[in-house]
């Protein structure tokens, strides 16, 4: 049987994707400290756990919600008192650090 996946959207360069990151992955906090831990199928395969600081934390809470990528932007932008490019630009950094440590699918 095929795994859960949370969705979002995310725009780059004017195409919209999907991205989807795994249910199977759960957000905790320990100490002030934020990390990522498998549970279910997926802690076979991943030991360990990832640490996330607070805004990869604060877009992993956002994925997990299934909010849109320029939600994600948005609510970057005001939590953070940025501007919109900038947040963009960390969203996007942040997302893809994600891809690479395979906690999404697309």
């Amino acid at each position: 049987m095929p795994k859960p996946f949370y969705c979002a959207k995310i725009e780059l360069k004017g195409e919209e994707k999907t991205m989807q990151l795994n249910k199977d992955l759960r957000l905790r906090r320990v100490k002030e400290k934020n990390f990522i831990v498998a549970v279910n199928e997926l802690s076979k395969n991943f030991y360990g756990m990832a640490k996330l600081n607070d805004t990869a934390a604060f877009v992993f809470k956002l994925l997990q919600n299934k909010k849109p990528i320029k939600a994600i932007v948005r609510k970057f932008v005001k939590k953070y008192g940025i501007d919109k490019e900038t947040a963009q630009n960390d969203v996007e950094s942040i997302i893809e650090q994600f891809k690479k440590a395979g906690f999404l699918d697309d």
